[in-house]
């Protein structure tokens, strides 16, 4: 089997997993060219933030993030209170 032949499995193989979802009822999402949430680079550029200006911070995941100080978080940055 040349190259050519193993590009047409591997994306036979991507069609017939995407039409297995559908029919087992998952919803379609197109994932584009990035994976993932857009706003976990963000996260962790906010995180490492916090931790530069010494605040203790604790997450297992972007969805809890807690800290012993009381922060501001918003589009413009992190202010400390």
């Amino acid at each position: 089997m040349g190259s050519a032949n193993k590009a047409k499995v591997a994306i036979a193989n991507r069609i017939a997993r995407a039409i297995y979802k559908i029919i087992a009822g998952d919803k379609y999402k197109e994932l584009g060219y990035m994976r993932g949430d857009p706003k976990e680079h963000k996260i962790k550029l906010l995180i490492k933030q916090l931790k530069n200006l010494g605040v203790e911070v604790h997450h297992q995941n972007h969805q809890l993030v807690t800290s012993v100080r009381k922060v501001k978080v918003d589009i413009t940055g992190i202010t400390l209170n």
